[in-house]
């Protein structure tokens, strides 16, 4: 209830900020000559990498509620698998036939 919203939410911003460095690379990409002739090269270097950082931030987040989903469900795991053990141990022998 609480990932999947939030995974969906966190994946759609991920898309939109992948886009606007996609498209920054392809303007750069081509209008390398221009960028060349004015000398702005450290301008353009200094736009892709704020949008690259940008970029990351959701990517970190979406990893991080993955983590978390993941962590979830591993602690079910162990609490089930501890219960049945425990109940196993704790009923008397001759319960299960072989």
């Amino acid at each position: 209830r609480y990932y999947f919203s939030t995974a969906k939410e966190l994946m759609r911003i991920n898309g939109t900020t992948k886009s606007v460095v996609a498209n920054h690379l392809s303007e750069s990409i081509s209008g390398a000559m221009t960028i060349r002739a004015f000398r702005e090269e450290e301008r353009f270097l200094a736009k892709s990498m704020e949008l690259i950082d940008k970029n990351a931030s959701p990517f970190f987040h979406n990893f991080a509620a993955s983590e978390w989903l993941i962590q979830r469900l591993e602690t079910l795991s162990a609490v089930v698998l501890s219960s049945s053990a425990l109940a196993m141990v704790l009923l008397p022998s001759g319960t299960f036939s072989p």
